[in-house]
């Protein structure tokens, strides 16, 4: 019978008609369940209390990794996953793996090892590379306005706001800095709506923010003299992000601190 993870079978897909943030969600599950590379190091709640019949506990960000590239048709179940482990978060230790690769490219049928060669070569291109850093800044960065603006005032900036700064603070500059500018901007908006309420207190505080990332803008060309955001204990809002600054970037410390020269830098030194 089949899981209800995975109602048919679907087409088998073509490599180019899968976006790279989902080439390397592929190459996550790849790389810790199917490569002989797995290992306890890789999952922190590692579980083999007996020896006999190891299981690896998974993070509720990988269970949702898993269940995306199976709705998509990018993995086959076998009888390795049950749906119930799944539910759990659990599956057994992957030998054999839990899942069969459902990708092609020019009409041939790939293997993990074909699918591995495709990637490496395409982590090599360095405007994919750019886009990556791309995307690590403004997800991190959305989530640090969603997250600290209930703290300071006690609601959600709107998806425009948020989306807009992203775009607007993508630079040079790192996420440290970014986020001390967003923090005061937050605190700015937070004093000038202390009396307002409901309708009119949402409206404001959009465009108080607004206004101050605005003139922070203006005043500091290039934002400069910005201090920086304690980032020390700060974790990444996906471990997604975190594979590919370890894996694809190699970068071994604190990036929140680092520019995007700093991080390009990176990124060249490990194509050389």
């Amino acid at each position: 019978m089949k899981s209800n993870l995975q109602h048919q079978t679907p087409m088998v897909l073509d490599i180019q008609e899968i976006s790279i943030l989902d080439q390397i969600k592929i190459h996550f599950l790849l790389y810790h369940f199917f490569t002989g590379r797995t290992q306890a190091s890789h999952f922190p709640d590692y579980k083999n209390p007996d020896g006999k019949n190891p299981t690896i506990k998974l993070s509720k960000e990988t269970q949702n990794i898993i269940k995306y590239c199976l709705e998509r048709g990018y993995f086959i179940i076998n009888n390795t996953l049950t749906e119930e482990n799944f539910k759990k978060g659990i599956i057994p230790e992957p030998n054999p793996p839990a899942w069969d690769l459902h990708i092609k490219h020019n009409l041939k049928q790939l293997d993990v090892y074909n699918f591995s060669e495709h990637y490496s070569s395409m982590i090599e291109n360095q405007v994919i590379r750019n886009d990556l850093w791309e995307y690590i800044f403004k997800s991190e960065l959305q989530y640090f306005i969603n997250r600290n603006s209930e703290k300071i005032l006690k609601t959600k900036l709107n998806n425009y706001t948020v989306s807009y700064t992203s775009e607007l603070l993508y630079g040079s500059k790192s996420l440290s800095k970014i986020f001390w500018l967003v923090e005061q901007a937050l605190f700015f908006a937070a004093k000038l709506t202390l009396d307002s309420s409901g309708s009119e207190y949402k409206t404001k505080i959009n465009a108080f923010f607004l206004s101050a990332i605005r003139d922070s803008l203006e005043n500091y060309p290039g934002l400069k003299a910005l201090a920086d955001y304690d980032c020390t204990n700060y974790k990444s809002v996906a471990e997604i992000n975190t594979f590919i600054i370890n894996k694809i970037f190699e970068i071994k410390e604190n990036y929140f601190y680092l520019s995007f020269p700093r991080i390009m830098e990176y990124s060249i030194k490990n194509l050389e």
